[in-house]
This record gives structure tokens, sequence and C-alpha cells, in this order.
């Protein structure tokens, strides 16, 4: 391995995390807006 190979997948394994972080995160708050909503059907 060269070190450039390793920066390679490096920033590619940063850029992956990072999507997933941002896929979780829209996620999380569609769920909390979701609950919000039925917390206030209910009450």
């Amino acid at each position: 391995m060269y070190q450039g190979d390793l920066d390679d997948i490096e920033m590619y394994f940063m850029a992956t995390v990072k999507e997933i972080k941002k896929g979780i995160g829209s996620h999380y708050a569609e769920q909390e807006a979701m609950s919000k909503k039925a917390a206030e059907k209910m009450f």
C-alpha cells in the first residue's frame, strides 16, 4: 500500500460516514416530528 492509496481510502471512508450520519440525522428529525404529532393527537 502506498500513502496516496491510504489517503484516498481514508477520504472515501470519511465521506461515507458523513453521508450515513446525514441520513440518520434527517431520519431522526422525521421520527421526532411524527411522534410529536402523535402525542398532540392523544392529548
